[in-house]
């Protein structure tokens, strides 16, 4: 394990258990934010490791990781900080995902939603959310690039995109994607599907 790596805490019932949960979800995200910050100052080589193992640039990983819904290491592996919980990616092992630490409530970066922003891309998995991140996607306060843990997309979610233009950018044409357009259609202004180069492309002409 990496000297950059510091340990997360499990939870422990106690009287409080939301607090409880609430206080050690913190700290752990504070823990693997910490734990990305110094492998940035001391083991840039072990940034390039995990980039190129998930399929990003080591500068789109850097543009991403910040906020609550932003990126942090656990034994040198990518850990998404979603609202609620800790997906981790990892480097060399089956299956390549997990949950480190409870559960998503939410999309990745949908903390970034504010009422001024006007356009939503929702990608499929947090690494095609990075890229288009790495393309300067969401360098506005009009535009957010949020992403689903997995393809499938709970449908109580569609509501926290009401009043939003919602541009999908599935990993591949599929029917889950035509069921989440169907959630959102219900509560957003608009949405159009589209794959990730498409806008990629766009976004760096």
């Amino acid at each position: 394990m990496s000297k950059t790596n510091s340990r997360i805490k499990a939870f422990q019932s106690a009287s409080n258990p939301d607090q409880e949960y609430e206080d050690a979800f913190q700290g752990n995200c504070s823990t693997v934010k910490e734990n990305l910050r110094k492998a940035r100052k001391e083991n840039p080589d072990l940034l390039v490791k995990i980039a190129r193992a998930n399929g990003i640039s080591v500068s789109a990983l850097k543009r991403a990781r910040h906020g609550r819904s932003g990126l942090g290491l656990h034994d040198d592996n990518l850990v998404y900080t979603y609202p609620g919980g800790l997906k981790i990616s990892y480097t060399s092992r089956e299956p390549r995902t997990g949950w480190l630490y409870g559960k998503a409530s939410a999309p990745w970066r949908m903390d970034r939603v504010k009422p001024e922003t006007t356009t939503i891309y929702l990608t499929e998995c947090e690494n095609d959310a990075i890229a288009l991140i790495g393309c300067g996607l969401g360098s506005n306060k009009d535009t957010v690039v949020v992403a689903s843990p997995y393809a499938t997309f709970p449908k109580p979610w569609a509501k926290r995109f009401a009043g939003k233009h919602v541009i999908l950018c599935p990993t591949s044409d599929s029917a889950e994607q035509a069921k989440v357009a169907g959630y959102l259609q219900g509560y957003a202004l608009s949405v159009k599907i589209t794959s990730k180069e498409s806008v990629m492309s766009s976004s760096t002409r």
